[in-house]
């Protein structure tokens, strides 16, 4: 721990002596023995093709939610949004390039038995190579039981190209995407800055080009919330629907 500690670049508590102010905040924080640096620096790795992941991951006996291996594309975020902590503290934006995410995928799937990649980052489809990432992949394994996916998609860097190379092997669960508020003006507290417009030309598309289950994320107890903005949560699911089926001339739309 001693050493760690002197490393700079890990806080370890028991080294450190910490004073309260009355109303509970921190007044101060000092190294109780010598040797322990005053502050701990953040330090980042800039080079993710250089990082050594995990080559054999440990793969459960038990079937997980997650049944499949991950790959991690890029690290950081450039969008801001005000609730997100990971796109804070993960910055600056570093991305693996495709021969490395090439290699991440082949290896991961041979050590690990899995028959699906999921593709990870905060928002994977703001990768400056995804399209030739996807296409590269999608060719690789065109003709397998390998299939991929792309988690939580933002609904402005969604586009149908993309998807299609995702499900060319011909899996199509369903599309993810994360509004976060109902209401425009709650996504606009968290600097969300999508709107309902948006998010209904993009699961039209979907709906049009075969996909028929789309999956929507939102958040409830942001600041400033009222009831309205919980309610408009459902009405825009109720949007979406609509939109499927007035797109497709189908029934079977899910949201």
């Amino acid at each position: 721990l001693m050493r760690l500690a002197q490393s700079g670049g890990v806080y370890v508590p028991r080294f450190y002596d910490v004073t309260y102010l009355p109303d509970g905040r921190i007044q101060r924080v000092a190294p109780n023995r010598p040797g322990v640096p005053w502050r701990v620096d953040k330090h980042t790795v800039m080079d993710l093709d250089q990082w050594p992941y995990p080559k054999k991951p440990l793969v459960p006996l038990a079937e997980t939610v997650h049944e499949r291996f991950s790959v991690e594309i890029f690290r950081g975020c450039t969008r801001g949004c005000r609730f997100c902590q990971a796109g804070m503290i993960t910055r600056p934006v570093r991305e693996r390039s495709i021969g490395t995410v090439g290699d991440m995928v082949e290896t991961g799937l041979r050590e690990s038995g899995f028959q699906e990649v999921g593709l990870l980052s905060l928002s994977s489809a703001d990768h400056s190579e995804i399209g030739d990432i996807a296409k590269g992949l999608a060719d690789r394994y065109e003709g397998t039981n390998t299939s991929l996916s792309l988690p939580s998609t933002r609904v402005d860097a969604f586009n149908i190209t993309l998807a299609n190379e995702f499900s060319r092997g011909g899996r199509r669960s369903g599309l993810t995407f994360a509004p976060e508020g109902g209401s425009e003006r709650m996504r606009a507290v968290i600097n969300k800055m999508v709107s309902e417009d948006d998010l209904i030309r993009t699961v039209t598309t979907a709906y049009e080009n075969g996909w028929r289950q789309v999956k929507l994320y939102f958040m409830c107890g942001l600041p400033t919330e009222t009831d309205e903005d919980v309610l408009a949560i459902a009405g825009m699911a109720r949007r979406v629907i609509q939109a499927g089926r007035e797109a497709t001339g189908r029934r079977d739309i899910r949201c």
